[in-house]
């Protein structure tokens, strides 16, 4: 799902200045493309500079938990009680390493339960929903986010010679403008083709899940402090079942 315009020209603006007072254009510059992550993980080049979480970027970040132009989707393709399990910046140099991307992952088949979509008794259920912002422009031709529409239905596994992100079909490019937003499932085989735009590629990714699940052993993004509103800590608690205490 894209949803266009879901950040106004403002917000991009704010996000996009939170992004450089972290210093991450000097890193990006000698990198070529940073995709942070957990600060504890030193081979990450933003962690191993010191670059803290996303969240911990400023005011324009955390209230990005709870977008008002983004909560109706969410409600609709995950249980009540939902919660968000991480989030992290992708950013790729104009004209860097044009001859690779993020290989494509992930699909229907075979069956994973944290990145999976069922349909049962009329309701869907997901496992990870991804929410992932563009803050700079990615055109028709350009690169970055790819997908297989409709993978996440998929029976079959993913033919190895499919996986190849290079290859015409079925992968299909996702064309955003600066403000705009896509919404998957990780039960989808998706990737990242090669960056050709003629700007820095820039994202956000905020990646919910039902409030039962947890990705990450110990989470380093489980926070509850008075930086957020209750709406917001809510959205940020840690794993429980609903009715449960």
């Amino acid at each position: 799902i894209v949803v266009k315009g879901a950040l106004n020209p403002d917000q991009v603006g704010a996000l996009n200045d939170a992004i450089d007072r972290q210093g991450l254009p000097d890193l990006l510059e000698r990198n070529g493309h940073i995709h942070t992550g957990d600060p504890r993980d030193k081979k990450d080049p933003a962690a191993a500079a010191g670059v803290r979480p996303v969240l911990d970027w400023g005011p324009e970040l955390r209230d990005m938990v709870d977008l008002p132009t983004i909560r109706p989707y969410l409600e609709a393709l995950l249980p009540p009680g939902y919660r968000l399990d991480h989030s992290c910046a992708i950013l790729t140099h104009k004209g860097w390493r044009k001859d690779e991307g993020h290989s494509l992952h992930n699909g229907g088949t075979p069956y994973d339960p944290t990145q999976s979509y069922t349909v049962r008794d009329g309701r869907i259920f997901n496992g990870l929903i991804v929410v992932s912002y563009a803050l700079t422009r990615a055109e028709p031709g350009a690169g970055g986010f790819c997908i297989i529409p409709g993978s996440h239905k998929s029976a079959f596994p993913l033919p190895k010679a499919v996986r190849d992100v290079l290859c015409e079909w079925p992968v299909q490019q996702v064309p955003l403008e600066a403000g705009d937003a896509a919404i998957f499932s990780e039960a989808t085989t998706h990737g990242a083709m090669p960056w050709f735009g003629q700007n820095d590629r820039r994202a956000l990714l905020f990646k919910y899940c039902p409030g039962y699940m947890q990705w990450e052993v110990e989470s380093p993004w489980v926070v509850s402090d008075d930086r957020f509103t209750d709406q917001q800590q809510s959205i940020l608690r840690r794993p429980f079942v609903d009715g449960r205490v």
